[in-house]
C-alpha cells in the first residue's frame, strides 16, 4: 500500500482513478495529532473514518461533501478511501488552530463516548419496548416521523425510534418513579442511537464493496438512505425538544446532506413505487430546516438556488406544479393550486414562517432607497400570500396537525408586522388579530382531560407561543398609550379610561390563557418549559 501523508500521494497511486478535486486538493491535517491514512484492512479503515467524523466540529462536518472513492490497487485487492472537501479551499494556520481549539473545548459532542450508566440498567424487555414504539407511532408527527411504517428498520432507525418512544412515554407519564426509571433507559438507548446513526452509512465490508464511485450507489439501498434520514430527523427533533440545539443542528445538517446528495429535491427521471417516500423525506427535512434555522437567524442549509430547483410534488400528493416553475417558487408567487394535504400545508406554513422571519431580519430603519423599495415589494408579496394561506386552512383546528399549521401561519403574520406595530395601524391590527387567533385556536382544540398524550406537541410550538405572548405584551403596552386611535375623519381620538381598561383586560386575559396552555404543554418538554419561564419574566418586567 502506498504511503500517504499531508504532503501528497506517492507516485504509485493510480491517478487515473481520482477525481479532479482530489488531484487538486490539500489533505486536511489537524497539526501532528491527526493524520488520516488509507488502510489495507477494513477494520482500520472504519476506525479512521469514525475518528475523523468524531473529531470534526459541527461546522466542519456540515461542509464536508462527497465522498468515498473506491480505488483498487493494480496488483492487490487492497483499496484506499479518501474524504475530500468540496469545494476545495485553502486552510490557513489560524483556521487549523481555531479548529484544534474548538475540538479541545467541546465538552459534549454528538458522537463522543457515552457516560457510563449504572450497572443496574439493562435492556427493556422486547415486548415492553415494542409496545412503547407502537404507542409512539400512533402520534408520529409530534416528534418527526414521516415514513409510512417502521417495518424492517435499520439499526439506526430502530434505536432512534426506541429513544423517541421512551421519551414520549416519559412525557405522558404521571408516575415520577416510572419517569426516573425511563430516564435511565432513555440515556442508554440514546447512546446506542448515536453510535448506530454515526455508522449507518459506514463503508461496507470488502465482500460487499460497491462497484460504483457514487456514495449513494444502489448497493447501499434506498431504504438504508431513507431510514438514515428518518433517524437523523428523529434525533434532531429530540435534541431540539430537550434544549440541545447544537446537537439538533448537527443531525439536521446530516439529514440535509443526505436528501440533497441523493437528489430527493429533484423529480426522478423515471417513476417508481418509492417516489412518494423520497418526497416525504425531503419535505420533512426542509420543513425542519425552515423552522429551526430561522429561530436563531442561522443561515439556511438550503440555498436560494437549491430552493428554486425543487420540482417534486408536495408531500403525500402526486400532482406537479406549473411546468417550468419550481414547487416552492410557484407557491410564493401564488401560482400553486396543489398542496392541500396536512403534510403539504405544514410545509407551506413553515415556508411562510421562514420567509417572513428572514425578510424582517434583513430590515433596518435606515435602508437605502433602492433596498427599501425591494423590501416593500417583498413585504407586500409575502403578506398577500400569508393572508391567502390563512384563509385557506381550517379556521377551527381539530387536531395537532391542523393546530401546528394554524399557529405557524399566525406567527408568520406576527413576525412580518411586529416591527411596525408602533407606526402602522394595519400592521398593529394584523399582529394583534393573529395573536388572538392563535390563542383562540389553542383553547378550542379538543383535548381529552384523561389523555396526557394530547399535550405532546411539536417542539417548535414553544418558539411560536413565545412569539405570540410577546406580541400580546406589546399590544398591552401600546394600549396604555393615550391618543392612539384614529377617527373616521382622520382625527386622533383619546381613549377613555374605561376603554383602556377594557382593551387591556381582554389582552391580559388572552395572555393569561396562553400561559396556562404553555404550562400544560411544558410537562415533559424542556424547551416549552424554558420559553414559559422566559415569557413569565417578560410579562413581569413589562407589565408588573
Amino acid at each position: 500500500m502506498a504511503d500517504f501523508n499531508a504532503e501528497g500521494l506517492k507516485s504509485n497511486w493510480i491517478k487515473s482513478k481520482a477525481c479532479v478535486n482530489c488531484k487538486k486538493r490539500k489533505i486536511v491535517r489537524f497539526s501532528n495529532a491527526f493524520v488520516f491514512q488509507p488502510s489495507s484492512s477494513y477494520s482500520e479503515m472504519r476506525l479512521g473514518y469514525s475518528a475523523m467524523r468524531t473529531l470534526l466540529t459541527f461546522h466542519e462536518f456540515s461542509r464536508l461533501r462527497v465522498c468515498r472513492i473506491w480505488a483498487v490497487d493494480g496488483t492487490k485487492a487492497g483499496r484506499q478511501v479518501f474524504l475530500c472537501r468540496y469545494p476545495p479551499r485553502p486552510t490557513s494556520a489560524e483556521q487549523i488552530a481555531g479548529v484544534e481549539a474548538r475540538i479541545r473545548s467541546l465538552s459534549r459532542s454528538p458522537h463522543r463516548a457515552p457516560t457510563p450508566l449504572p450497572p443496574t440498567v439493562q435492556d427493556l424487555p422486547p415486548p415492553v419496548l415494542e409496545e412503547l414504539v407502537v404507542i409512539f407511532l400512533r402520534r408520529p408527527s409530534q416528534l418527526g416521523f414521516f415514513l409510512d411504517s417502521a417495518a424492517n428498520a435499520t439499526p439506526a432507525l430502530r434505536t432512534a425510534l426506541c429513544v423517541c418512544a421512551i421519551h414520549y412515554a416519559r412525557s405522558t407519564s404521571n408516575n415520577s418513579a416510572g419517569q426516573q426509571l425511563d430516564k435511565e433507559y432513555e440515556a442508554l438507548y440514546l447512546a446506542r442511537a448515536l453510535r448506530a446513526t454515526a455508522d449507518a452509512l459506514a463503508p461496507l465490508p470488502p465482500s460487499s464493496r460497491p462497484q460504483s464511485l457514487s456514495p449513494y450507489a444502489e448497493q447501499t439501498g434506498a431504504d438504508t438512505i431513507l431510514h438514515t434520514i428518518q433517524a437523523h430527523v428523529l434525533l434532531a427533533t429530540y435534541f431540539f425538544r430537550n434544549v440541545r440545539p447544537l446537537e439538533g443542528k448537527y443531525h439536521l445538517g446530516a439529514a440535509v446532506g443526505l436528501v440533497l446528495g441523493a437528489g430527493m429535491h429533484r423529480r426522478p427521471g423515471r417513476r417508481s413505487p418509492g417516489d412518494h417516500q423520497r418526497s416525504d423525506a425531503f419535505w420533512a427535512v426542509y420543513t425542519l430546516d425552515c423552522c429551526w434555522m430561522t429561530v436563531d437567524a442561522s443561515t439556511s442549509n438550503f440555498t436560494s438556488e437549491i430552493q428554486g430547483q425543487v420540482d417534486i410534488p408536495w408531500p403525500r400528493e402526486n400532482a406537479h406544479g406549473p411546468s417550468g416553475m419550481g414547487t416552492i417558487t410557484a407557491f410564493l408567487n401564488s401560482h400553486s393550486v396543489t398542496g392541500v394535504t396536512p403534510h403539504a400545508l405544514h410545509a407551506k406554513a413553515a415556508i411562510l414562517f421562514e420567509r417572513a422571519s428572514r425578510l424582517i431580519q434583513a430590515y433596518h430603519p435606515n435602508m437605502p432607497p433602492a433596498d427599501l423599495n425591494s423590501f416593500l415589494l417583498a413585504f407586500t408579496n409575502i403578506d398577500t400570500v400569508i393572508q391567502q394561506f390563512r384563509q385557506l386552512i381550517p379556521q377551527q383546528p381539530r387536531n395537532h396537525a391542523q393546530l401546528l399549521v394554524y399557529v405557524l401561519a399566525g406567527v408568520a403574520a406576527i413576525q412580518l408586522h411586529n416591527p411596525f406595530v408602533g407606526e402602522a395601524n394595519t400592521s398593529r391590527q394584523r399582529a394583534i388579530s393573529a395573536a388572538r387567533d392563535v390563542v383562540t385556536a389553542l383553547a378550542n382544540v379538543p383535548r381529552d382531560g384523561t389523555d396526557s398524550s394530547a399535550l405532546v406537541v411539536d417542539p417548535i410550538m414553544g418558539v411560536l407561543l413565545l412569539t405570540t405572548g410577546q406580541a400580546l405584551i406589546t399590544a398591552i403596552l401600546f394600549a396604555r398609550k393615550p391618543g392612539r386611535r384614529t377617527g373616521p375623519a382622520g382625527h386622533r381620538q383619546s381613549w377613555s379610561r374605561d376603554g383602556h381598561r377594557d382593551d387591556e383586560a381582554a389582552l391580559r386575559a388572552a395572555l393569561d390563557q396562553l400561559l396556562e396552555i404553555m404550562r400544560a404543554f411544558a410537562v415533559g418538554c424542556k424547551l416549552m418549559a424554558t420559553h414559559l419561564r422566559t415569557l413569565k419574566d417578560v410579562y413581569r418586567g413589562a407589565l408588573g
